[in-house]
């Protein structure tokens, strides 16, 4: 997969995240850890939705040639997103006991993409080096 595909999945699968959350947090919580969100929840979960999409407009990929110093920080960006995601998920089920039918499939995607964009990352400065 190239650097550029990489970027517009995940850039896409947040996209679609933080609409989702900014529309109901509720329901996407509820999918995720099977609890229910209310009062000041659901603004922190709109305000994540919204976080999400910054993120996307952040790392969606330039398509002029000049913007290869913008790709590497989108691809650091989204490492490091992805590989926290995926630690703090794991941890709802293993520490606190919380899951829902879309938290291990949550873990699962971002621990991939985690792997895929270290795997870019990897690259990307073995051909600076």
């Amino acid at each position: 997969m190239t650097d550029r595909t990489l970027l517009t999945v995940a850039a896409t699968l947040e996209l679609a995240t933080g609409l989702a959350l900014i529309a109901s947090p509720s329901v996407v919580v509820h999918l995720l850890i099977t609890t229910e969100v209310f009062g000041a929840g659901l603004f922190l979960g709109r305000l994540c939705g919204i976080a999400l999409l910054s993120l996307t407009v952040a790392c969606w990929p330039d398509t002029s040639r000049a913007a290869t110093s913008s790709h590497v920080r989108s691809i650091q960006a989204m490492l490091l997103y992805n590989s926290l995601a995926a630690v703090f998920l794991a941890y709802l089920p293993i520490g606190l006991d919380l899951s829902g039918v879309c938290l291990w499939p949550a873990i699962i995607v971002h621990l991939g993409l985690a792997l895929c964009f270290a795997q870019a990352a990897w690259k990307m400065r073995a051909l600076s080096a």
